[in-house]
């Protein structure tokens, strides 16, 4: 028997055994709750932002379309990751990592982050609660 509440996260199952020892009758029942992860949509924003000479520069990610966020050589900017409903994410490029699911980072000039003069950095995300999962990107361009 199933008791099924995907509202509240979680299955119940039941079940019963009746075995006959030596002219007893016994009676288990088990009980057993199933974890089961909501149905819950996940989503997900990126946003790179630098202080500029008219203020700060911020770019945010719409799913599916990359924007650039340049910065003059030197020049820090932040990445910032902002996700609802998802239980883990990760960076896709341009290396593999983890990251916790609302992460910001400064990035200084010779990380690994930061493009090299005349280029770009495409930095992805994906992000997950394990029945579904979002993906995006920013990139970074230096003058």
């Amino acid at each position: 028997m199933k008791n099924h509440h995907p509202d509240r996260g979680y299955i119940i199952r039941l079940s019963a055994t009746m075995t006959v020892m030596l002219g007893l009758m016994l009676s288990i029942n088990i009980y057993e709750v199933v974890a089961q992860t909501p149905r819950q949509e996940v989503q997900m924003r990126i946003m790179a932002q630098t202080a500029g000479t008219n203020g700060p520069m911020t770019v945010r990610s719409d799913s599916g379309s990359l924007r650039t966020l340049t910065v003059v050589g030197g020049q820090i900017f932040r990445i910032t990751l902002q996700s609802v409903g998802a239980s883990a994410c990760q960076m896709n490029s341009p290396f593999v990592g983890g990251v916790p699911t609302n992460w910001t980072s400064e990035v200084n000039p010779g990380e690994r982050l930061y493009p090299a003069p005349g280029g770009k950095t495409i930095i992805k995300f994906a992000c997950t609660n394990m029945v579904q999962s979002a993906q995006d990107s920013v990139v970074i361009s230096r003058q």
